[in-house]
C-alpha cells in the first residue's frame, strides 16, 4: 500500500435485510444456508433468538430469516412439526453466540448475493448471444 494511504474501513456484516430487493430463495439449499438455519433453529428452540416475537412459529421465523417461501421450509424439514414449534423468549444470546449468529448470517447473505449476481450475469449473457426468448405459456418455441 502506498505511503500515506489508509486501508479501507472494514465493511459491516451483511444482513438478511440486504436481500429484500432479490427474489425469494428457491431450489437447492447452500451449505451456508444449512449452517445458518441449524444455528437459528437451535437458538429459536432455546428461546434466545434476537428480534423474534413471542408466539412466532419456527416455520414463519425461518422463512423470514432465510428469505424464502414458508413452503420451502416445510419441504426441507418434512416430518418435523415446524408449525407447532412456537417461540417464547427465555433470555438473550451471550456475546460469543451473538457473534457466531452474525457471522453465519453474513456468510449466508454473501453466498446468496453471489448466487443471484451469477444468475443475472448468465441470463444477460444468454440474451446477448442471441438466444431465442423463452416461449410464452401455450406457445410453441421459436424456430431457429
Amino acid at each position: 500500500m502506498a505511503e500515506g494511504m489508509q486501508p479501507p474501513p472494514p465493511q459491516p456484516p451483511r444482513t438478511v435485510a440486504s436481500l429484500k430487493s432479490l427474489p425469494l430463495r428457491r431450489g437447492k439449499w447452500t451449505i451456508e444456508e444449512q449452517d445458518y438455519s441449524e444455528v437459528l433453529i437451535q437458538y429459536f428452540l432455546a428461546g434466545v433468538v434476537p428480534d423474534c416475537a413471542d408466539g412466532t412459529t419456527l416455520r414463519a421465523f425461518l422463512s423470514k430469516r432465510l428469505h424464502c417461501a414458508p413452503m420451502r421450509i416445510t419441504k426441507k424439514f418434512a416430518g418435523a412439526t415446524l408449525g407447532k414449534s412456537i417461540f417464547y423468549s427465555t433470555g438473550q444470546l451471550g456475546d460469543e453466540d451473538a457473534r457466531k449468529l452474525r457471522r453465519l448470517e453474513s456468510l449466508f447473505v454473501r453466498a446468496e448475493e453471489t448466487t443471484s449476481a451469477e444468475a443475472i450475469f448468465f441470463a444477460m449473457r444468454g440474451q446477448a448471444r442471441g438466444a431465442p426468448p423463452a416461449a410464452a405459456p401455450g406457445e410453441a418455441p421459436a424456430s431457429p
